[in-house]
């Protein structure tokens, strides 16, 4: 029966049983011989068929050996049922087998074919070796029983699934000829499977069918139609990979970190903040607060690789940090660098420099340039708690502050145990994806001059300020300003420092006379003593 109509079936020799049968789940410590001869020990989870005397049959798996047919057998009872697939399903593989029943039972069969099986098998029994048949005995649940599946789908979806145009008259043609009935509803159809295809659960299945009997040869190969619009982008606005590869450029490589960090290693980096994010459940105790900013993740990251030997480090990352502000969590996304050890690798070519913190700053100023826009950021000394209180810097755009650069202060070190300089960085992403389109001129024809001017200025005037003069008092004829050298010691008074700085002045429409060029210098150097106090060094 069950190659013919799919049904497993078993038959039991009547006269060894002990009065009537029954399904029940196995008890503790019961055990059954099957037909292959193997004792087993059966698990509370087990299904049975049961007589008076105990276990038969491990339902939909394999019979017992004691109620077993044989040559003197001379009354049968066939045996026809519909087991829920979940009740079988491992049972088998448990015991050690792989039974035709159970692989049949574990998938699922026709919940309504069990009466024609048995009718169908006897008929086969009484044809083939003569005898008298019985009554048949049925016990049905229905509540127990899967109820027919109910499909609701809309015909035009079917060719858009496929690919191809298909009438509705053929969607139904094909699926009333497998079996399936049909209900219109509106523009919607409902398809009710029949019990031997309870396989059919969603739209999806229904499309498979009509493929299968279309012909997956008569489906058109062709892209799929895109129905989604592209979302319009700005030329000014770039993607976060430029600042990845502005970094990596630098031989930066990117870490990724937890979001979630030890509560005092944050407090170190933040002890004036106090608002967190606590976890409600947190992965541990180091690990229960969400992080304010990307430094405490990449400072582990850094006391990872230096307990490996890993001396010359610089890492970055781009994440969210989260930030408690009224009743919100602010989760802006920032890009944070930490950089420690020799700058460039050993090699016989040149002694070996560590880093500082103006390799960090023109890092900085790299990702900066890489928005085409570096003007519109100023970097400005600052105090950050986390920073060496005359090592550090903030970085602003206009008025407002975009980020943090410098040492790490040596209190954190000393509390982290980490022996050598270790710089950091942090900005805001937002403004870095806002870029300048370039604007394209044409190379001057015209040679341009080169001045150089050594000034002596007070320790507390910037070399970025000293620019800001030089460029408004030299107008559009200043090319290219440098800071080339920066003096302190013999003959520079304590409170002094010498700044050497080179200027290229040229025009793009003519050449400019010698006493042009005199006049634009005396300009630049009468603005430098007015806003700085600045002098020629002698």
């Amino acid at each position: 029966m069950m190659l013919e109509l799919g049904q497993p079936m078993h038959a039991f020799d009547l006269d060894k049983l002990s009065g009537g049968i029954t399904v029940r789940m196995a008890n503790a410590g019961e055990s059954i011989t099957l037909l292959n001869g193997d004792e087993k020990q059966l698990d509370s989870d087990t299904l049975l068929i049961a007589d008076q005397s105990g276990p038969i049959a491990a339902a939909g798996i394999m019979g017992g050996a004691e109620s077993a047919v044989s040559e003197q057998t001379r009354n049968l009872l066939l045996e026809s049922a519909w087991f829920a697939p979940a009740a079988i399903a491992g049972r088998a593989r448990d015991m050690g087998l792989h039974t035709d029943a159970s692989h049949r039972f574990e998938r699922g069969v026709d919940p309504a074919i069990q009466q024609l099986a048995i009718e169908r098998a006897t008929e086969l029994i009484l044809e083939l070796a003569g005898g008298e048949c019985g009554p048949v005995v049925e016990q049905c649940i229905d509540a127990h029983l899967p109820s027919p599946a109910k499909v609701l789908f809309q015909p035009a979806t079917i060719g858009k699934r496929l690919g191809m145009e298909i009438s509705e008259k053929q969607i139904g043609d094909i699926l009333q000829r497998l079996g399936i009935d049909l209900e219109q509803q509106g523009t919607d159809w409902v398809a009710t499977p029949p019990s031997w295809r309870f396989d059919i659960a969603i739209a999806a299945d229904l499309v498979e069918e009509i493929a299968r009997v279309v012909g997956y040869d008569a489906i058109p190969a062709q892209m799929p139609p895109l129905t989604a619009l592209m979302s319009p982008v700005s030329d000014t606005q770039q993607d976060s990979d430029r600042l990845v590869d502005a970094l990596v450029d630098r031989g930066y490589q990117e870490a990724i970190t937890y979001s979630f960090v030890d509560p005092q290693l944050q407090q170190l980096f933040n002890p004036e903040q106090t608002a967190t994010v606590e976890l409600i459940n947190p992965l541990s105790s180091e690990l229960s607060q969400m992080r304010r900013s990307l430094w405490p993740g990449l400072v582990n990251a850094l006391q990872f690789n230096l307990h490996r030997q890993q001396n010359r480090i610089k890492l970055f990352e781009i994440g969210q940090v989260f930030n408690p502000f009224d009743k919100e969590v602010l989760q802006p996304t920032v890009i944070s660098s930490i950089i420690t050890g020799p700058l460039r690798p050993e090699s016989w070519a040149e002694e070996q420099k560590s880093v500082d913190f103006f390799d960090l700053k023109g890092d900085v100023e790299y990702l900066l340039q890489s928005t085409g826009s570096a003007a519109d950021f100023a970097i400005e000394a600052g105090r950050h708690a986390a920073l060496h209180p005359g090592r550090s810097a903030q970085i602003k755009q206009g008025e407002d502050s975009v980020g943090w650069l410098g040492e790490l202060h040596p209190n954190i070190a000393a509390e982290l145990g980490i022996s050598g300089r270790v710089y950091l960085s942090e900005l805001m992403i937002e403004p870095l994806l806002q870029r300048a389109l370039p604007a394209y001129q044409t190379v001057s024809r015209f040679p341009s001059l080169r001045r150089d001017l050594a000034l002596l200025v007070d320790m507390s005037v910037t070399a970025a300020s000293l620019e800001q003069s030089v460029r408004k008092a030299a107008g559009q004829d200043l090319q290219e300003f440098r800071v080339f050298d920066v003096y302190q010691g013999t003959a520079i008074a304590p409170n002094k420092k010498s700044i050497a700085v080179g200027m290229s002045i040229g025009n793009s429409t003519r050449t400019l006379t010698d006493d042009e060029v005199e006049a634009l210098v005396q300009r630049v150097l009468e603005a430098l003593e007015r806003d700085h106090g600045a002098r020629l060094r002698d």
